[in-house]
Formats: structure tokens, sequence, C-alpha cells
């Protein structure tokens, strides 16, 4: 976790901050936050339970076999991939600023993962 956030720490003293949401069981933030640009609730909503349905199916969980049919659904959902990325990263992080997405998921874990995606479509409900 620490080396996917070294670049962005000034300090050893931030990265408990930086990497909590590693550790978190629950995430607090507001649901406008998963509203990527040009995006509405329901378009926002559509597009992480695609991405949720999509991650679910995959059974090797590393960040190279999560990237390619992500990219796919970004496009099969004529959405630019930072628009269905950025909403499933503040899904799965509380944050627009985090390490690289799919480095990210594979760190949490495909359960975790998925739960907090599924906890984001509900707050969107």
């Amino acid at each position: 976790m620490l080396e996917l956030e070294q670049e962005r720490l000034k300090t050893l003293g931030d990265a408990a901050h930086a990497i909590a949401f590693f550790y978190l069981k629950d995430l607090e933030y507001d649901a406008n936050m998963l509203i990527q640009k040009k995006m509405d609730t329901a378009g926002t909503r559509n597009a992480l339970q695609h991405a949720h349905d999509l991650l679910a199916s995959i059974e090797h969980w590393d960040h190279e076999t999560l990237e390619l049919p992500m990219r796919e659904l970004a496009q099969k959902l004529e959405l630019k991939p930072g628009q269905l990325f950025g909403a499933v990263r503040v899904a799965v992080s509380a944050s627009n600023a985090t390490p690289p997405l799919f480095h990210m998921l594979a760190v949490l874990g495909r359960e975790v993962s998925l739960k907090r995606l599924q906890e984001a479509i509900a707050k969107l409900a």
C-alpha cells in the first residue's frame, strides 16, 4: 500500500491518512462525489452496476487482468475511461485522489472492492 502511495506522500506522517481507506470497514463520503463530469445519478448508478457485474465475473484478480475489461466497459457504455474509473475510484476509496485504480483494486481484494461498489450503488438509489 505504501508503495502505491509513496509518490504522493510528502512525509511519512501523511501515510496514515493516505492509506486509511485500505483498512476501514465502512467508508463515509457524499454520494455526489460518485457522479463524474457530464454524468448524472442514474447514469452513474448504471455504470457502477455494470462495473460491479463485470468485476464480479473476473476470477483472476490482479491489476493487469482488471484494466482491459474495464476500459472495454467504458467504451461499451459510451463513457470516457476517466468517468467510469472516477466513479469506481470514489466507490472503493471515498476519495478522488488515490493510487492507480487497478493496483488499488488488486490490493483491496475482490471481496472488499465488490462490497464497496454495491454500497456505492445503494447510495445512488
